[in-house]
C-alpha cells in the first residue's frame, strides 16, 4: 500500500509543480511627460485623495520607490518612480530628465485599487504635463 500512495503523492506534486501560476503582482504602469521631482509631490497627492499615507520612501538615483498603506487597513500599494531623459521621437522643453515612469503594485494582488491610485496620479500628472 505505501509504493501505490507514494507514487500518487508524488504524481500531484509534479501536477502542481508544472502548472503555471499567475502572477498577480505584475505592476500597473504608465509613462509621464513630467520631471520625476514633480512627479513625487503629485504622487504623494494622489495617495492622499485615494486615503492612503506614505508608509516607505526608499530613495535612490533617479528612482524611488514608496510603501502606501491604505488609511483604512488592509494590504499596501508600491509605487516605483523612474527618472529618464527626452524621448528621441520628440522635442522636450527641458533638459535632463523630463519624464517619469510610475509603476503600481497591489500587494496581494488586488489590481483595482492599484488601477484607481494610478488613475488619480495620471489626472494630476495630466494637469503638469509640461507640453499642452
Amino acid at each position: 500500500m505505501r509504493a501505490p500512495l507514494s507514487i500518487v503523492i508524488s504524481g500531484v506534486l509534479a501536477g502542481c509543480a508544472a502548472t503555471p501560476h499567475a502572477d498577480t503582482t505584475a505592476p500597473l504602469s504608465r509613462v509621464y511627460d513630467v520631471d520625476a521631482q514633480t512627479m513625487v509631490s503629485i504622487v504623494y497627492d494622489a495617495t492622499r485623495a485615494q486615503n492612503y499615507r506614505v508608509a516607505v520612501v526608499d530613495p535612490e538615483h533617479g528612482r524611488a520607490r514608496f510603501v502606501m498603506m491604505p488609511r483604512a487597513g488592509g494590504a499596501p500599494l508600491v509605487v516605483h518612480l523612474a527618472a529618464y531623459g527626452a524621448r528621441r521621437d520628440r522635442f522636450e522643453t527641458c533638459v535632463g530628465a523630463c519624464a517619469t515612469t510610475i509603476a503600481v503594485t497591489a500587494v496581494g494582488g488586488e489590481d483595482d485599487r492599484a488601477r484607481m491610485l494610478l488613475d488619480a496620479i495620471s489626472v494630476r500628472a495630466g494637469q503638469a504635463r509640461l507640453d499642452p
